[in-house]
């Protein structure tokens, strides 16, 4: 795969998630997948989630969690296997009604044009804290 269908499938994910299409997404990722949550947030947003069926469990809880409010990426930078995106998100707590906003980062690894493994690095003493009723 090339740098370009890299870039092309991290755009897909982003308008799968746009729409709600969760098993979209869960189709470009490799069998044994790693997506990274920041240390220290509140669950479903941290720890490490492993295979497809932990995806599944990161999504399901994600959406039982939060209302996604906006989710905009704003630039992506590919080299490689590599694809970054820098964007901003608002989210509301369901638990607690808090909103909160925050910048991010996010990094998907590539393998055989599927997604390897992901990371997010993102304010996550602010979502704590709304998760928290803080």
């Amino acid at each position: 795969m090339t740098t370009q269908d890299n870039l092309k499938i991290a755009q897909g994910i982003y308008t799968a998630f746009g729409q709600g299409d969760i098993p979209a997404i869960l189709d470009v990722l490799a069998d044994d997948v790693e997506l990274h949550e920041p240390p220290g947030g509140e669950p479903p947003f941290t720890g490490i989630y492993k295979g497809r069926d932990g995806a599944g469990a990161f999504f399901q809880r994600m959406i039982e969690a939060v209302d996604v409010l906006m989710l905009e990426p704003q630039e992506y930078v590919a080299q490689g296997d590599t694809v970054v995106v820098l964007g901003h998100y608002r989210f509301r707590a369901k638990a607690t009604g808090i909103t909160y906003d925050t910048d991010w980062a996010m990094v998907w690894w590539f393998r055989g044009g599927k997604v390897a493994k992901f990371q997010i690095h993102d304010d996550s003493a602010t979502e704590s804290a709304a998760l928290r009723g803080r």
